[in-house]
């Protein structure tokens, strides 16, 4: 009892006193970690005194045993506040080569002991019945009823987007057969090859969904900036219009502190805060419990989620996907209880990494059996994988063509689960009787070994750029477009569907006339891509004290040369001059960049979930 008895304990004070954890959140589930884990870890030490003395061992003081379970639960607890892990093997070896004088001099009163013991397991159990900080937490923001404000009623219809992360528009086509929602609104609507992202990143790409304005415009140009408050939005817009409004978000980039929100009335991003908390939590434990020590690394936070938090949607990335459809049919079915028409926007993080199918999509396309043996350590979609398969493709590492094209075969599992969602919706939106428009599209793509690229967010190479784009609904002929639309159309489009003005946005209204043939610019922070005329330049952006300049990289004839193979800058420089001319017009009328107005929990949000820096 003795050593429970200072496990315990030292696990009550490790849990109060714990760095690290989310603010004003996840001392319960710290507490049950530190105590629980410590008791556990403690029995067996326990059951050797006891087995030492059954054999006929001189009897250990009640202090040493004491101050060996203080040891024992002091090794997780100091490298919580120590440089490293071996600091904290080295404070447990101090208190158990100390333990028999502490024993004698600092030890609490032997019969203490099991009442001490017995008050952590209780406290233990206590904490273990107690509900979860995500619990206490709250739920999603209602939509009221009736239509708040005096505009006047809208004639026009109802309008859902769909924003599906980091979909490439190529994945629509390849898979075809297995994704019957998307393949069968490509059928009923407008249809485009593809669609023109504005940037690589999501912030900016959904920046320019909600202003109708290229990045450029709009001065969103990284993850890490928040919308411009003087912008107004399309949720504004359709207010203004009479439109009922809400939205359900999975991606910590859209949350409401961004910006993101304006003109929603319920506007759901519950989970992207829960899920960048546990997150947090699950590195505190990590490196610093017995917990996370024992537990397997990439099992720790699915166990953490199910078993302390109560919170599925985290420990699987195909969870999200589902909280967040059960959350849009939440909202879409109050919604259709309005007599005013809504605007209800959907985002999916999915299929965005780390790409963990949900149970049933697994295997229908991931060749597990063909990864290479040199990857066999890495979890199939991770970002530590991607990153490694990045690093050895531009090494030249033969395998890791064949990584690449394994870890593409677990997007498209990602995918199915989605296109799975969307039907669910869509059968809503029939039920419901209402005649609705509905657009899906994307913000960016992804890369699976092209130009030794994984992931987005690093280049202007076109499998980023090309997003799906499906329209249909009342309004809108069936018709497969010549030239592709660009995003900047969307918010234009959907709001001369609901009979609203729109003339002010720069972007083509693809209810009235399909899109022209256009240059395009897309751009981040540090590189841009202009098209124009059948030719691409990619060129690096440096910024002095005359402004941005471009410093011209690549030159491609896409007509020629779809997949960006061959680079023709040297043979054809007049083609660079022009486009380069074409990309200094557009960053000399540029809106100054977005500030950054992050506070320390939504940087900390961001880093938890992969965006460490602006760009990531």
């Amino acid at each position: 009892m003795a050593a429970l008895a200072g496990a315990g304990a030292l696990g009550v004070v490790d849990g109060l006193l714990r760095r690290g954890l989310p603010e004003g959140g996840f001392l319960r589930e710290m507490l049950l970690v530190t105590v629980a884990g410590n008791l556990l870890v403690a029995l067996p030490l326990a059951a050797l005194v006891a087995l030492a003395q059954r054999l006929g061992a001189p009897p250990a003081r009640p202090g040493t045993a004491f101050w060996l379970g203080v040891g024992l639960a002091a090794a997780p607890c100091a490298s919580a506040w120590l440089p490293d892990e071996p600091y904290g093997w080295a404070a447990a070896a101090l208190l158990w080569a100390g333990a028999p004088l502490l024993g004698r001099r600092l030890a609490p009163p032997a019969q203490l002991h099991p009442l001490l013991a017995a008050a952590c397991a209780l406290l233990a159990l206590g904490l273990w019945l107690a509900p979860s900080s995500l619990e206490r937490a709250g739920a999603p923001p209602e939509l009221a009823r009736g239509a708040p404000g005096a505009a006047p009623a809208a004639a026009g219809p109802d309008i859902v987007l769909v924003s599906v992360d980091t979909l490439r528009a190529d994945a629509l086509r390849q898979q075809a057969a297995s994704l019957p929602q998307l393949s069968d609104l490509r059928a009923s609507g407008i249809d485009a090859d593809y669609a023109l992202a504005p940037s690589n990143q999501t912030g900016p790409a959904h920046a320019t969904l909600f202003t109708g304005l290229p990045v450029l415009e709009h001065g969103m140009r990284h993850n890490h900036q928040v919308l411009d408050a003087s912008l107004p939005t399309l949720a504004e817009r359709l207010a203004a219009g009479g439109y009922r409004r809400a939205a359900v978000v999975s991606n910590p980039v859209l949350r409401a502190g961004a910006g993101f929100a304006r003109g929603f009335e319920a506007y759901d991003d519950h989970a992207v805060a829960a899920f960048g908390d546990l997150l947090s939590f699950s590195r505190a434990v990590d490196k610093h419990t017995w917990a996370g020590w024992i537990v397997p690394a990439r099992r720790l936070t699915p166990w953490l989620a199910r078993a302390l938090l109560h919170f599925q949607s985290a420990g699987e990335p195909a969870q999200l996907t589902r909280r967040t459809t059960d959350s849009a049919l939440h909202y879409l079915r109050a919604l259709q209880q309005e007599e005013q028409p809504f605007f209800l926007f959907v985002h999916y993080m999915d299929p965005h990494h780390p790409y963990r199918p949900a149970a049933d999509a697994r295997g229908r396309f991931y060749r597990a059996q063909e990864m290479p043996a040199r990857y066999a350590g890495d979890a199939p979609g991770s970002d530590a994988l991607l990153r490694r398969l990045q690093a050895d493709l531009q090494a030249g590492v033969p395998e890791a063509v064949a990584g690449a094209a394994r870890q593409h075969e677990l997007y498209w599992e990602e995918l199915l689960l989605v296109d799975q969602c969307l039907g669910e919706i869509r059968a809503q939106l029939r039920d419901g009787g209402r005649p609705t428009v509905i657009l899906v599209t994307s913000d960016h793509g992804e890369q699976f070994g092209e130009h030794a690229l994984m992931l987005h967010a690093n280049s202007m190479y076109e499998p980023l750029l090309r997003v799906p784009f499906l329209l249909a609904g009342p309004g809108v002929a069936p018709q497969r477009y010549a030239e592709p639309p660009h995003l900047e159309d969307v918010a234009p489009t959907l709001l001369s569907l609901a009979g609203l003005p729109a003339a002010d946005l720069p972007g083509a209204d693809l209810a009235a006339a399909p899109p022209p043939a256009r240059p395009h610019v897309a751009c981040d922070h540090q590189q841009i891509g202009v098209r124009a005329g059948g030719w691409k330049l990619i060129g690096d952006l440096t910024v002095g004290r005359a402004g941005a300049r471009v410093q011209v990289r690549a030159l491609f004839h896409l007509e020629l040369d779809p997949d960006e193979r061959a680079d023709r800058l040297a043979q054809e420089p007049g083609q660079a001059a022009r486009l380069r001319a074409l990309a200094e017009e557009a960053l000399a009328g540029a809106r100054a960049p977005a500030p950054a107005e992050l506070s320390a929990e939504e940087e900390r949000l961001l880093h938890e979930v992969g965006y460490a820096a602006p760009g990531g």
